[in-house]
């Protein structure tokens, strides 16, 4: 079957490229895993794991805009998650008019996105 308009194939013999398969799915398995488990407001941490991205990055030598364009699948599920905002209960921060309705964003809301 033909699919590389879906998952195109790079070419490209880096450090990351070279790993074995196994030892990149438990990658990012663990990846996933230890940013879920982070609490609310671990800024620090969540930095940390966002430059530990860009290095894995650099280091797959992959090109900031193929990384960005790819990542474009994963915003129907950050849309959905911008729904916390509104409703979980906290100190309202601001309000969000949408025809008769006003939404109120919460700081444990902005918290937890």
């Amino acid at each position: 079957m033909y699919a590389r308009f879906v998952d195109p194939y790079r070419d490209i013999s880096s450090l990351v490229h070279r790993l074995d398969p196994r030892v990149k799915v438990v990658a990012t398995l663990l990846f996933i895993l230890s940013n879920a488990l982070l609490p609310d407001g671990a800024w620090l941490a969540f930095a940390l794991s966002w430059a530990l991205l860009i290095v894995a990055s650099l280091l797959a030598q992959l090109v900031p805009g193929y990384t960005l364009r790819r990542s474009f699948i994963a915003l129907p599920f950050a849309l959905a998650a911008v729904t916390v905002i509104f409703a979980l209960p906290g100190r309202p921060l601001f309000a969000v008019d949408i025809g008769p309705w006003r939404l109120f964003a919460s700081d444990a809301g902005l918290v937890r996105f």
